[in-house]
């Protein structure tokens, strides 16, 4: 697609508008598609639906845990584990089964797939409780903004976060294991009467952390185990500019990002709302194995 002064203008245009992650990762996920679906603005075909409906489906269990956390004033902590469920999991239960979504669902779904739906819902609902840990919530649907001046324009990024969590994030044992070496890793191996003082000494010793949750139904974003830690990608990052012309080595630097990691939503929620907050998410907020 030739750029023509036309097409600089509705890319302006649109960049003139809020700007959210999921314009940025249509971008980064295929430029021609995102020419014709953002700047061309050509609808897809409308289809009559038949089977199953992953969308409606994602939008009702999202529906489910709003409503559900937003029982619960923001603020005041909330246990973890077998216990949060056992406190919410009649709540999200009854909230699914009152959901007019839920109703709708009923009649455009398969018979087999609404029933797997009502049976399984509530099984995933538990599970995801079951794994939460203790923490406050701080947020539910938290509107964050970040404006930005390049040349003579000013860009505004925009997301809204499902659920903003204050964490507790204990002291990383491992590195401790590794500075004591082995000896002190056998020497230190606290006897069973000692566990309860260890673990409330572990308590005290924690330190807080933002956590930014964007509920997903379906598949996870890849992000390339290797990503934090690829420094020449991080180099190059660093020192492309965008009122440049790429060097020719780094002509391809988008694409080679988009392969990297398939959507930038959680990173540049990480970015606004340290921003917008002014507070900085745990350092370890992305495991090494790519994950948040």
């Amino acid at each position: 697609i030739t750029v023509t002064p036309g097409i600089r203008a509705l890319v302006r245009s649109l960049l003139e508008r809020p700007v959210s992650a999921s314009l940025l990762d249509n971008y980064l996920r295929c430029p021609v598609q995102f020419f014709y679906q953002r700047l061309a603005r050509l609808a897809p075909a409308e289809e009559i639906r038949e089977g199953d409906d992953p969308a409606a489906v994602g939008e009702l269990f999202h529906q489910v845990l709003h409503d559900g956390y937003s029982q619960h004033p923001p603020g005041n902590p909330l246990p973890g584990g077998e216990e949060l469920a056992s406190l919410m999991g009649p709540e999200l239960t009854a909230t699914l089964h009152a959901s007019p979504a839920f109703a709708a669902l009923a009649r455009t779904l398969p018979a087999d797939s609404f029933a797997t739906l009502a049976c399984a819902g509530i099984l995933r609902l538990t599970r995801y409780l079951e794994h939460q840990p203790p923490s406050t919530v701080l947020a539910l649907e938290s509107a964050m903004n970040a404006v930005f001046v390049w040349k003579d324009l000013t860009c505004t990024l925009t997301g809204k976060a499902d659920r903003i969590d204050l964490r507790l994030f204990p002291p990383d044992p491992d590195r401790e294991r590794e500075e004591a070496g082995p000896a002190g890793r056998e020497r230190n191996a606290p006897p069973a009467e000692q566990a309860a003082e260890i673990s409330q000494e572990a308590d005290e010793q924690a330190i807080p952390g933002i956590v930014i949750l964007d509920y997903k139904t379906g598949r996870l974003p890849r992000i390339a185990s290797d990503f934090w830690d690829n420094q020449t990608l991080w180099r190059r990052l660093r020192t492309w500019r965008a009122e440049q012309e790429p060097a020719p080595e780094d002509g391809d630097l988008l694409h080679e990002l988009s392969r990297q990691m398939e959507s930038v939503q959680l990173p540049m929620y990480l970015l606004l709302y340290s921003i917008s907050e002014e507070r900085t998410p745990p350092a370890d907020s992305m495991g090494a194995n790519g994950k948040w």
